[in-house]
């Protein structure tokens, strides 16, 4: 019996690689833009 929430194994791999995948950008988008943001304000600072 297969209840309707079951997800194939192929789904659950893809799923699980977009997961790893977006706990990894997450933090690097946000140390980019806290970078680039720095920068800028440095930059910004000295004239």
């Amino acid at each position: 019996m297969d209840s309707p929430t079951q997800i194939l194994p192929i789904e659950a791999s893809i799923y699980w690689i977009g997961f790893v995948i977006f706990l990894y950008a997450l933090p690097l988008t946000i140390i980019v833009i806290l970078y680039g943001l720095m920068l800028k304000f440095l930059r910004g600072s000295r004239g």
